[in-house]
């Protein structure tokens, strides 16, 4: 049980961290992210290997995020058998 739980939170600090790394990241169109638009942020976290660094992190993070998914459906599987889902939505 206690692992389900550490997996469930470790899932939702990569969605944070997700989501934090894509609106650092420089906007590849005109438009623009308001984050990245900010000089005093680019100038704080510097821009010279940034943009591929946030763009490895955001892969890392995706294939992380898909991982713990898995794993969290197995554990949960494991944890209340088939028909997980209505379980743990009854209990609810």
């Amino acid at each position: 049980m206690y692992l389900l739980i550490f997996t469930g939170i470790l899932l939702f600090i990569v969605a944070l961290l997700i989501i934090a790394a894509v609106l650092i990241q420089n906007p590849k169109d005109e438009g623009g992210s308001f984050l990245a638009e900010n000089r005093g942020m680019n100038q704080l976290i510097g821009t010279s290997n940034l943009p591929t660094f946030l763009e490895y992190l955001t892969y890392f993070l995706m294939a992380a995020l898909v991982v713990l998914t898995i794993i969290l459906s197995a554990l949960l599987s494991a944890e209340f058998g088939s028909g997980a889902e209505e379980k743990v939505l009854e209990d609810i």
